[in-house]
């Protein structure tokens, strides 16, 4: 763990030296939840470290938020984000779950940004195992930054992030990791983009009630 951990800060410096860090990507808030009342918490780190919440308000709608932090900046308090959603849930035949989730945020890196994103995911789940994977798209809206050409403009990134999620563990405690991408789409204010989303933590699920 402690190796991992090394290369992926030695991973950070070196995509990040003498460079002006942009969007950083987070981990994906996918909660994975059931039935109504559902709670859902993750904390995570590697690249990113996240704290995740979400709840289900009934059978099919849920709401949830996160925060971020991050090295990843030549800022002397680093980076920093939160983000808060809602979405829609449905599960299927042996316990297959659909998830479609929209939201956004604000983020500090080196540059001040917006982020809005859209989310679906496709997971198994089960009292010891689950797996999810998401297709997140995001856009990066920067009110201020400075190109190479002295300019100073406000644009849009726009990002693609497929990204897979594991846990296993005792029905309401899992050890969580999620591996992912983050592809940008159009890429316009020349800020470096950490491309990777890899994460290992714990999450805590309590149990909700079916009832509508």
């Amino acid at each position: 763990m402690k190796i991992l951990k090394t290369i992926c800060i030695l991973l950070i410096v070196f995509l990040t030296y003498s460079c002006k860090t942009g969007y950083i990507p987070t981990g994906v808030n996918t909660p994975m939840l059931t039935q109504k009342n559902q709670v859902s918490g993750t904390a995570d780190a590697l690249l990113i470290g996240d704290l995740q919440a979400a709840y289900s308000i009934t059978n099919h709608l849920l709401v949830l938020g996160d925060v971020s932090s991050s090295i990843a900046t030549d800022n002397p308090t680093g980076a920093y984000s939160y983000s808060g959603g809602a979405g829609y849930f449905n599960t299927f035949s042996k316990k297959q779950i659909l998830e479609v989730v929209v939201g956004g945020g604000q983020g500090v890196s080196d540059f001040e940004y917006n982020k809005f994103y859209l989310q679906t995911t496709y997971a198994k789940s089960d009292e010891n195992f689950e797996f999810g994977f998401t297709a997140r798209g995001v856009m990066a809206n920067y009110p201020s930054v400075k190109l190479q050409n002295g300019n100073t403009i406000s644009t849009n990134d726009f990002f693609i992030e497929p990204v897979g999620t594991f846990r296993v563990g005792a029905p309401n405690i899992k050890f969580h990791m999620q591996l992912g991408l983050s592809l940008p789409l159009v890429y316009t204010s020349e800020t470096v983009f950490i491309p990777f989303i890899m994460n290992i933590g714990l999450n805590v699920k309590f149990p909700g009630s079916s009832s509508e």
